[in-house]
């Protein structure tokens, strides 16, 4: 098992993290990202939402879909595309806007799910750690994805948020119904927002060398 689930080889130690998240790629010396790697790791977080609960169906939603439209444009050309940088300069060249959208609103949905993860993490370590993660969620929101978001998007959020899980349904969720695992949980969650910044820092690095708008609202 790889570094990026914490080389957890044991069953006593397992959690969502090492059996249902895959783990994002590494990113290559000259900044590229797997595009099917990339992807796999993206449908794990498509996983991790669905702990959220039928609430967070329209974030769910939102991150498949934009998956779904970066697969389609990678079955255009699975040689040419084997990274994602490939398949985003082929669109900029050719005045293409579906994949470079679906990409940057992925990134800005896996950002959300970055700063959560790690505002948990850095509560957890403080030893401060809140039942309620509803101000953690909003917190993210509005790190991330509040401001390319309009009035009826914001709202919606916002009740979102009002129906996400208390701490304890959901670290336990993330151990696999296992109790006395969150030390595990929280390791596994630190290794995996690591990766998961590396990947949307690199995409991030992409758009801004190659002058695509960074700041688009559609």
């Amino acid at each position: 098992m790889s570094a990026s689930n914490g080389g957890v080889q044991n069953m006593e130690c397992e959690t969502f993290f090492t059996t249902k998240q895959k783990p994002f790629p590494k990113v290559t010396s000259e900044g590229k990202i797997e595009t099917i790697p990339f992807l796999e790791a993206a449908k794990g977080v498509v996983a991790l939402v669905e702990i959220f609960g039928p609430a967070f169906v329209p974030v769910k939603n939102d991150i498949m879909g934009n998956i779904q439209k970066l697969r389609r444009k990678y079955e255009e050309d699975k040689s040419r595309f084997i990274y994602l940088n490939d398949m985003i300069l082929a669109e900029k060249d050719q005045g293409e806007y579906m994949a470079i959208g679906a990409l940057l609103w992925l990134r800005r949905g896996l950002e959300l799910f970055y700063v959560f993860f790690t505002l948990v993490v850095q509560q957890t370590e403080a030893g401060n750690a809140s039942e309620d993660l509803r101000p953690l969620l909003q917190q993210a929101y509005q790190e991330t994805l509040e401001k390319y978001h309009g009035w009826m998007s914001k709202q919606l959020f916002k009740l979102v948020c009002q129906m996400s899980p208390c701490r304890k349904d959901f670290m336990l969720a993330l151990a696999l119904g296992q109790e006395g695992r969150e030390s595990s949980v929280i390791s596994h969650i630190s290794s995996f927002v690591v990766d998961l910044r590396h990947n949307t820092g690199a995409v991030y690095k992409l758009y801004e060398d190659n002058g695509i708008d960074l700041e688009a609202k559609s």
